[in-house]
């Protein structure tokens, strides 16, 4: 081990891989994301709350519930827009030693009224397989064939690796995890000029430290889907 060590190998840890622009129309143009079934529905309802939310690998997923959505088909300007409202996780316990964190509230104004209808729809399908209706329910719910959604809701090992199966489904090649959503929101909105105070709101950063906002800043600028 300390001669492997001692010629850098295993040193440097292996990174999630943000998606570039082109990854993310790869897989529209392939069907992964869009609206064609369930499934490719819960793809981008997934890969979108990480992108444009900065939803964690795991734990915020797994918790997330239908009501922390909340859709509005117009706004002052005329265009959709989705407010989530976040809970506490892993960076936000609500501890006495983080009492002035809160969880986040983001509002989302879409420029594509596509992704919104997305959302609105997959929403309402979860919604009509959801006990009475129950907007308190998990967000999460198997796919099935057709426009389709199983009352079951998706398991902790199906979550995990949730990016990892669209990725590969689409044929992209890198180290794709959970993560990378993560990695490609901050990406994306370190290359659009937002700045880090902004980032840190949405990704839930505490500091600007190159290992937390600063290590996300690779990769092309996101222009898709937003």
């Amino acid at each position: 081990m300390s001669e492997l060590t001692s010629q850098g190998i295993g040193i440097v840890k292996r990174q999630a891989e943000p998606l570039s622009e082109n990854d993310e129309k790869c897989l529209w143009e392939k069907n992964i994301l869009g609206n064609s079934t369930s499934k490719s529905m819960l793809y981008s309802v997934f890969f979108y709350n990480c992108k444009l939310f900065g939803l964690r690998g795991i734990d915020e997923h797994r918790n997330l519930a239908i009501n922390q959505f909340e859709l509005h088909d117009e706004n002052d300007n005329d265009r959709p827009l989705i407010i989530f409202k976040g809970r506490t996780n892993k960076t936000c316990k609500g501890g006495l030693n983080q009492r002035n964190v809160s969880p986040k509230v983001i509002k989302h104004i879409f420029s594509d009224i596509e992704l919104y209808n997305i959302y609105k729809e997959y929403i309402c399908l979860v919604l009509s397989v959801s006990d009475d209706g129950d907007s308190a329910g998990p967000f999460y719910r198997r796919a099935l064939e057709g426009r389709k959604f199983s009352k079951q809701c998706i398991g902790v090992n199906k979550l995990s690796t949730m990016m990892k199966s669209m990725c590969e489904e689409g044929g992209l090649s890198g180290n794709f995890t959970n993560h990378s959503g993560k990695r490609t929101c901050a990406t994306a909105l370190y290359q659009a000029g937002v700045e880090e105070q902004e980032i840190m709101t949405r990704t839930v950063h505490r500091s600007i430290e190159p290992k937390s906002v600063r290590r996300h800043d690779e990769g092309s600028i996101h222009r898709v889907r937003t």
